[in-house]
């Protein structure tokens, strides 16, 4: 077996707003500086030797990052009600309603806004750019999302193009 690593923390970040619907500490609008690292095994390396080529990796690990940099992120359908109005998107969060700018806000279809969530959520959409021929070879995959450098959650993909 074989493996790489590719850490973002520092290096491929994005500024982010969310809010944890019903947390006593993160239920309240609040931001962090966001990263992603992954880890890739396989048992046979590729014709050039590589386990998978790191540029095969990275731009779909930035694409990810792009899609939350400098946006509110908005659970869609959760326990937030998000609401388009006149451009405006009003986040109702238990007592609290937070009126939002619509083209700074990001709404993804995952259950929370939580770091589990986003690193099942960016792991999908990093899987889905992996070509093919890769894919065949890779026994195991790993991507972590860092809310702050020593904060984080994992999500295992196991199968190829697994969906969340």
């Amino acid at each position: 077996m074989r493996a790489v690593e590719i850490d973002g923390r520092g290096v491929m970040e994005a500024a982010m707003a969310h809010v944890v619907a019903g947390h006593p500490r993160c239920g309240v609008l609040h931001g962090h500086t966001v990263s992603l690292s992954m880890r890739i095994e396989a048992d046979k390396l590729d014709s050039m030797g590589f386990v998978i080529d790191f540029t095969k990796v990275k731009p779909a690990m930035k694409g990810a990052l792009a899609i939350l940099d400098h946006q509110g992120l908005v659970v869609a359908g959760a326990m937030c009600e998000a609401v388009d109005t006149e451009g405006r998107i009003l986040v109702h969060n238990e007592d609290e309603v937070y009126d939002l700018p619509g083209d700074e806000v990001v709404m993804l279809p995952i259950p929370a806004a939580t770091a589990e969530a986003l690193a099942a959520w960016a792991g999908t959409q990093i899987w889905k750019q992996i070509p093919d021929e890769d894919l065949e070879r890779i026994t195991y995959a790993e991507v972590t999302f860092w809310e702050t450098p020593n904060t984080g959650a994992t999500f295992v993909i196991r199968e190829r193009r697994a969906e969340y």
